[in-house]
């Protein structure tokens, strides 16, 4: 076994306190060979050359505008282990291993780390940090500071936002960046034929951006960002099936993206602790078995779920858990598909709309939007609107407080609407056609108030085309207007106003 241990402080200066503009070149052929690389100063290189199996390589440089490659590579070049640790400003680091389970560890400490012509840009990034090739490979980077880039890949590089020519094989692959401070860039990619990868990103500061992009099957992608301030964004992006993603982001105007491909893949995000002005968008390709649960407290959040496939199921919430109103909040889910399934819940709400759209057979959507107050001294002003196209559809939606709108469309066979409005000047749509038969709608309003302003609560069933429909509608208030209309044959209707 070979060991080399280099100082370039002792080389290059020898008794003077600090080096300057130094370079350093190490070239080993074999295995299990020791390389240790030390450099104090400014404007500092260092490069390793590595061919072989069981190599160990230490390169610790500590100043401003310091460098460093680390190149492994043969036919086979196999088990070697990488520690770089860089402590100052404006360094880089750049890790090229081609092999098998090998472990690369870099840790840079300092502001403006692994910058270059790209920077800035979480999809054209520099050929800097760790490139692996391989299979059972391990990278890690971490990053404290501010304004730093981090960046793995694991096959070959995407040079863009949308996918390019897959790389080789890479299975069995471990990235995870760790990164405190503000204003850093993270990126990992995992391209080609890579089964079972797992890719973590972690991000504790203010306006990060992280961004994961797998393609295979069994990947795992992990984004952790927490923040005072917010002004984070993460982007994972899976191809394949059994995919699994899980974003966790605190704070205001985060931005999580999350787009999925394929069969049995499930998205989690949770954008909590009364952060204000959070989007959340999922997107689940052609494929089944997929899942989206999203999170959001406060006001002023958006979230959008587009779900194509079958047994798809979607819930969201959005609103206030400990006092505080959940204002302007939207969420929209679009779901094509059978088996589908739909649960919104808009807690201690105002001035919040939910949207859900499904197309298929047996769909279920449930939407509940509540106040702190039930009265019309609570004025509230949600919105919801559920479209059913298909067999076997249950839309239930149960609106607490004053003035909301509900509006229901089911066009197809057995569907059920039930809606439940309690408060005061509320309006109530439900239609069912194309062959509506054996349906069932039943509209309660509820209103204890004597404010006569404002009491002016509407419900309109409209069931066309078929026999044996059911509707029901109770109104205990002041100041309603009731509409029912039902064409075809042994259909029921029930109405009770009372004031």
């Amino acid at each position: 076994m070979k060991k080399v241990i280099l100082s370039a402080m002792a080389l290059a200066m020898g008794s003077f306190v600090m080096a300057q503009t130094n370079d350093n070149n190490v070239s080993q052929k074999g295995n299990n060979n020791d390389t240790d690389v030390k450099q104090t100063g400014q404007v500092h290189r260092s490069v390793v050359r590595i061919g072989g199996n069981g190599n160990v390589t230490d390169v610790t440089q500590t100043g401003v505008d310091q460098n460093t490659v680390i190149e492994i590579s043969a036919n086979e070049a196999n088990s070697n282990m990488v520690n770089v640790k860089q402590d100052g400003s404006m360094n880089n680091a750049t890790v090229d291993v081609s092999g098998k389970n090998n472990n690369v560890d870099i840790d840079q400490n300092g502001i403006s780390n692994n910058q270059g012509i790209n920077t800035g840009n979480v999809y054209f990034s520099d050929p800097q940090a760790v490139d692996i090739w391989g299979n059972g490979n391990v990278a890690k980077l971490d990053q404290v500071g501010n304004d730093n880039e981090g960046f793995i890949s694991v096959g070959k590089r995407r040079t863009g936002p949308n996918p390019g020519e897959l790389g080789e094989d890479a299975n069995g692959n471990t990235s995870k960046i760790l990164q405190s401070g503000n204003m850093n860039l993270s990126s990992i990619i995992v391209e080609g034929g890579g089964n079972g990868n797992n890719a973590t990103s972690r991000q504790r500061g203010n306006e990060d951006e992280s961004a994961i992009i797998q393609s295979g099957n069994n990947n795992d992608a992990y984004v952790d960002q927490i923040s005072t301030t917010g002004g984070d964004y993460s982007l994972v992006d899976q191809s394949g099936n059994g995919n699994d993603s899980k974003v966790y982001q605190n704070g205001s105007d985060q931005s999580s993206e999350v787009n999925q491909s394929g069969n049995n893949n499930m998205a989690r995000v949770n954008q909590n602790l009364s952060g204000t002005g959070n989007d959340s968008y999922i997107t689940q390709g052609m494929g089944s078995g997929n899942e989206a649960t999203v999170s959001q407290s406060d006001k002023d959040n958006e979230s959008d779920i587009d779900q194509s496939g079958n047994v798809n199921k979607a819930v969201v919430y959005q609103g206030h858990t400990n006092g505080g109103e959940g204002r302007f909040n939207y969420s929209d889910v679009d779901q094509s598909g059978n088996n589908n399934t739909t649960n919104v819940t808009q807690n201690k709400t105002k001035w919040s709309d939910s949207f859900v759209d499904q197309s298929g057979n047996g769909n279920i959507a449930t939407i509940k939007q509540t106040t702190d107050y039930p009265t019309i001294s609570g004025t509230n002003y949600n919105r919801s609107d559920v479209n059913q196209t298909g067999n076997t559809n249950t839309a239930i939606v149960n609106q607490l407080g004053g003035r909301n709108q509900s509006d229901i469309m089911q066009d197809g066979n057995n569907g059920s609407a039930n809606v439940s409005q309690t408060g005061s000047g509320h309006r109530s749509t439900v239609t069912q056609e194309l062959g509506s038969n054996s349906n069932t709608a039943i509209v309660i309003q509820k209103d204890g108030s004597s404010d006569w302003q404002h009491v002016f609560n509407e419900s309109i069933i409209t069931q066309k085309g078929g026999n044996n429909n059911f509707a029901k509608q109770t109104q205990i208030g002041q100041g309603h207007t009731n509409t029912i209309m039902q064409n075809g044959a042994n259909n029921i209707a029930n109405v009770t106003q009372s004031n």
